[in-house]
């Protein structure tokens, strides 16, 4: 591909993983799960005059950055402070999770003028809200999936550490079954209720949800107007980073 300065090169690093993304004219063309300096080396060879933007809910692998700044055509940091394409009304910017901030990106640039509810299903799940008029309004947090079990066996003494599986009945008839069931259809309830409580504040709501745990969940939500977009994030970079380089320009 010739027409180098159309690519978008974007980089999410999440608390349990890392994903890379290249757009062309807004068409995501490429994922990849590798995010190390020896991939990115390849990549930039690749697009030698590539915007990049990255986002980490931690701590940054500081070598990477220089090379990111030393090759990028245009560098973006997602972080507090970076221009975003919406009003943002959450009363502590500089505490909110920039995967949040690209989650409800990502949501605009698929649905523009309707309101819609982000739910990030990861370690913990996330609750987005951003209406018709690109203002983003906050949301709520919770324990997630895995982190809901293995609270369990933590805080007290006796209950077992287990892997989160979906349970055959929502009736447990032992221990086992009792911590599954309450951490899965738990969850599951609450999703349903907030997904309710958003639909009667908000018209024409669309619900997107994204995360490891999101297409399970899913499938279990019914007709709530709901989806999973897996590359949400993704694709809430790379409109952010073309706000940027727009503004830049």
């Amino acid at each position: 591909m010739k027409t180098d300065e159309m690519i978008n090169i974007v980089l999410d690093v999440g608390n349990t993983r890392a994903k890379l993304g290249v757009f062309f004219a807004n068409k995501l063309i490429k994922i990849s799960n590798k995010v190390d300096r020896f991939s990115i080396d390849q990549l930039l060879g690749e697009y030698p005059k590539a915007n990049i933007i990255y986002s980490s809910v931690g701590q940054f692998d500081q070598a990477l950055f220089h090379e990111l700044k030393k090759r990028a055509h245009y560098l973006v940091e997602l972080k507090s402070s970076t221009s975003v394409p919406f009003i943002n009304k959450y009363h502590s910017p500089q505490t909110l999770g920039v995967d949040r901030v690209a989650g409800v990106c990502g949501a605009q640039q698929l649905f523009s003028g309707r309101p819609v509810l982000v739910i990030d299903a990861g370690s913990c799940v996330t609750y987005d809200l951003i209406d018709a008029h690109k203002v983003y309004h906050g949301g709520g947090i919770s324990p997630g999936w895995k982190m809901r079990l293995k609270a369990m066996h933590e805080f007290t003494a006796k209950l077992p550490d287990l892997a989160a599986e979906v349970p055959s009945d929502i009736l447990g008839k032992n221990t086992v079954e009792c911590m599954q069931s309450g951490a899965f259809y738990g969850l599951l309830s609450e999703m349903r209720e907030i997904i309710s409580h958003y639909h009667t504040k908000f018209n024409n709501l669309q619900v997107i949800m994204c995360g490891g745990d999101a297409s399970v969940f899913q499938s279990h939500l019914g007709n709530l107007n709901n989806f999973v977009e897996p590359d949400l994030v993704l694709i809430g970079l790379n409109a952010i980073l073309h706000h940027n380089v727009k503004e830049k320009n």
